[in-house]
């Protein structure tokens, strides 16, 4: 069922912007999260 769908969705003009879109969505969610971790782990050090 997955397959069909993502068949569909590369076949059609706007789900290659779907899967693009939600790729880097997920992509800068990721890094936003990875940068505050990485200041409050920073942050903390300091104390």
């Amino acid at each position: 069922m997955i397959s069909k769908i993502k068949n569909i969705l590369k076949e059609n003009k706007y789900g290659r912007f779907i899967i693009a879109g939600g790729f880097f969505f997920f992509l800068i969610k990721g890094v936003i999260w990875l940068i505050i971790i990485t200041l409050a782990w920073l942050g903390l050090g300091k104390l």
